[in-house]
């Protein structure tokens, strides 16, 4: 109940489906507690408005408390972190002015992080982006401890993003631990490529990943539509590798983890049955 939507009267809230831009997560600490975050809804159109919403279980369900961030605009939620020393980065996007949230205000949608200590009390928050549409997916503890990487799509071509490939590019940003930007990248081709999630490949690697429907010069397409698309990259923001997986059809990476035996398994949505798939079962599998 407190990550799906459902009937209620004006003044009620509720939590914001799975969508482009927002995203349910649940992530659990070292000693059992359930971490679930989500967007807050209140209100209802045309004046409803959205939130960072965080709240922490006992390992048993019960609540030891609920939390709300953001801006007095939207701001939708779309992963968050427990870092090693116990604090919470949460990242998704903004449509806040710069007077509400410090770095924001740069266009239609903006890169959102928010960071609070272990009992859910506000940090600090920061925008980032450009004139245009910027949201971020995912978040990862940098390796060689300097802060934090996120991955996301940006559709600008100015403020901290400083080239544009296509239509929409992937983004891969490094920040350190109180929010100040140490580097970007902006990766893809001529049409639409997109971040959702980055994970640890050993201390000197990660990869990043999404999907993408773009020419890229040295990358061979598996299809006409959308391949998984995958970046590796150092904690230094030096991109090492692209790559991309699938067939003729839709295909696309949204989570992903590191095996025992140094491989990578990526769980995917796929329309396809040729070039990399063998069969398809259905519409999606």
């Amino acid at each position: 109940k407190r990550i799906l939507p459902g009937g209620r009267r004006f003044t009620e809230a509720t939590y914001h489906f799975a969508s482009e831009f927002s995203q349910p997560s649940v992530k659990v600490d070292g000693s059992g507690n359930i971490f679930i975050g989500g967007t807050y809804e209140i209100g209802s159109n045309p004046y409803l408005a959205k939130q960072f919403y965080l709240t922490k279980l006992t390992p048993t369900g019960d609540t030891l408390w609920e939390r709300y961030f953001g801006s007095p605009l939207d701001d939708q939620m779309e992963d968050f972190i427990i870092t090693g020393s116990g604090e919470i980065v949460m990242v998704g996007s903004t449509t806040a002015l710069t007077n509400q949230v410090s770095g924001a205000g740069n266009g239609n949608l903006d890169y959102l992080v928010i960071k609070a200590n272990s009992n859910g009390q506000l940090l600090w928050q920061k925008g980032y982006g450009g004139s245009n549409i910027d949201a971020l997916h995912g978040i990862i503890e940098n390796p060689n401890g300097s802060g934090y990487i996120l991955v996301g799509e940006s559709t600008s071509t100015n403020g901290i993003v400083t080239e544009s490939f296509g239509q929409k590019d992937g983004h891969i940003i490094g920040i350190n631990s109180s929010g100040d930007l140490l580097w970007q990248t902006k990766v893809g081709g001529d049409g639409n490529d997109n971040l959702f999630n980055i994970i640890k490949e050993s201390n000197s690697s990660l990869l990043a990943f999404g999907t993408s429907d773009s020419r890229i010069r040295g990358v061979q397409n598996k299809g006409s539509l959308t391949d998984v698309f995958t970046v590796k990259i150092t904690p230094s923001g030096v991109i090492e590798d692209l790559g991309m997986f699938g067939g003729e059809d839709i295909d696309v990476a949204r989570a992903g983890i590191l095996m025992t035996d140094g491989t990578i398994a990526l769980a995917c949505i796929s329309r396809s049955e040729a070039e990399d798939l063998s069969h398809n079962n259905g519409e999606n599998d």
